[in-house]
C-alpha cells in the first residue's frame, strides 16, 4: 500500500488532466479537431480511468485513514474531491441523456419533414443517418409535444424575413 501512497501525487495529476479533458474533447469535435465518436471514446476513456482512480484512491484512503497516515489520508482526500468534479459531470449528463428520446433530428412537421438536401453535400460517409422514420417522429411528438409546424400567411419571402427577425 505505501506504493500507492507514493503514487497519489500521480493520481492528482491524472484527476487534473480528466478535468482537462471533457471540455478539451467537446471543443476538438466543435471545432473540427477530430471526428465525434473520437470525443465519445475520449469521454468513456476518461470514465473508465476516473472510476480506476477513484477505486484505488478511495481504498488508500481508508487505509490512510485506519493507519494514521495524514499526510497519505490528505493527498488521497484531494484527489477524491478532484475526480468528483469530471465523473459527477458525466453521471449528470447521463441522466439528463437518459430522461430523452435517443434521436439525433427533431423537425417541425413531423408528417412531412423538409428533406436535408443542402446538408447531404457537406456530410462524412460516417455521419448520422438521415432518415426521420415513423419511430422517430413517434419519439419527437411523446418528448416535444410542443414542436408543431407554424402556418405564416403571406408570401414566404414575407415569412423568411419574419422568421430572420425573430431569430
Amino acid at each position: 500500500m505505501d506504493r500507492v501512497f507514493r503514487l497519489l501525487p500521480v493520481f492528482f495529476i491524472l484527476a487534473m488532466g480528466l478535468l482537462l479533458l471533457y471540455p478539451l474533447a467537446a471543443l476538438g469535435a466543435r471545432f473540427g479537431v477530430w471526428h465525434f465518436k473520437a470525443a465519445f471514446a475520449l469521454l468513456g476513456g476518461g470514465a473508465i480511468t476516473g472510476l480506476v482512480l477513484l477505486l484505488v484512491t478511495g481504498v488508500a484512503l481508508l487505509v490512510a485513514i485506519h493507519r494514521h497516515n495524514d499526510k497519505a489520508k490528505h493527498r488521497a482526500m484531494l484527489v477524491v474531491l478532484v475526480l468528483l468534479v469530471p465523473l459527477g459531470y458525466l453521471v449528470t449528463v447521463g441522466v439528463q441523456a437518459s430522461q430523452v428520446p435517443m434521436i439525433h433530428d427533431i423537425s417541425t412537421d413531423r408528417d412531412n419533414p423538409p428533406a436535408p438536401v443542402a446538408l447531404l453535400a457537406r456530410r462524412g460517409a460516417d455521419a448520422n443517418p438521415l432518415d426521420y422514420s415513423a419511430a422517430v417522429a413517434t419519439a419527437q411528438a411523446a418528448a416535444y409535444p410542443d414542436i408543431q409546424p407554424l402556418y405564416l400567411s403571406g408570401e414566404p419571402q414575407q415569412a423568411l424575413a419574419r422568421a430572420q427577425q425573430a431569430a
